[in-house]
């Protein structure tokens, strides 16, 4: 097992962190061990995250040998100090999933840049100080390159604006939203190796309509965009897993208004 398997960055302030005192006020330094002995566990899983039940709890039980209530710990991390959070049977560390994304984008870059870099290169010069047909075509090639590359930033920038628009405009009983952040290109990235353009429609369109989905429900919690570009959650709004969907007042309207307007 290579070194990169246990590699994670850790922001030397984290003992004084918020949420790091809140836990530490109730399960003391041990706590504090036991938090980062679970981080390390979750580092070695591939998708960062650990499984929420017996088994995992008397894993980390046998790894750490503490006294403390390992199922207690773990709720009291997800539900009062919100160190952890919790994605159906499983819980994991929103920070370290960050990182790691980050670490991973990180070293795929320099992998990439690694692989340019170690290409032969061929110069010839001329006598009389022309350049030669081999670094003329050299040239030339680079410059394609560059372009090709502007080219495909300016086509995702205009995918992700398109999906902007897209919520923003159909999801009007939902939080707009006002910043394609770097999390964000990357959801939309995902989401697009999986949904169309038209597909991302129908989700906005089914969620601004759900019941549960705009409010509806015992906790008065709204879906958002960062709830819609996960693929999983996509998945379920198109299956119907959230319950019926029914058109509100400003939707009919909007459809009337639409339906008026090619009709003159």
């Amino acid at each position: 097992m290579g070194k990169e398997t246990y590699y994670f960055s850790h922001d030397s302030n984290a003992l004084t962190d918020t949420k790091i005192l809140n836990m530490r006020s109730d399960y003391g330094m041990e706590g504090y061990g036991l938090y980062w002995a679970i981080i390390e566990m979750m580092r070695n899983e591939e998708t960062y995250k650990l499984e929420l039940n017996k088994n995992t709890y008397r894993a980390i039980k046998t790894l750490t040998n503490t006294q403390i209530d390992i199922q207690k710990f773990i709720e009291d991390c997800i539900g009062d100090y919100q160190l952890f959070k919790q994605e159906e049977d499983k819980f994991y560390s929103e920070s370290l999933l960050r990182r790691m994304l980050e670490y991973g984008r990180k070293k795929e870059i320099n992998r990439e840049n690694g692989r340019l870099g170690g290409r032969p290169k061929k110069t010839e010069t001329k006598p009389n100080g022309l350049q030669s047909e081999t670094e003329v075509k050299a040239k030339k090639t680079k410059g394609k390159e560059s372009k090709g590359k502007k080219n495909k930033v300016k086509e995702i920038k205009e995918k992700e604006n398109k999906i902007k628009e897209i919520y923003n405009s159909t999801c009007t009983n939902l939080p707009q939203v006002q910043k394609i952040t770097e999390k964000r290109e990357k959801a939309i990235d995902n989401f697009l190796q999986e949904f169309t353009e038209e597909q991302f429609q129908e989700v906005c369109d089914i969620a601004n309509c759900n019941s549960f989905l705009t409010g509806n429900n015992d906790r008065g919690w709204k879906a958002d965009f960062d709830f819609l570009m996960r693929t999983d959650k996509a998945t379920s709004v198109l299956e119907g897993k959230y319950g019926n969907t029914t058109p509100n007042k400003n939707n009919t309207l909007k459809e009337l208004k639409e339906e008026f307007r090619h009709e003159n």
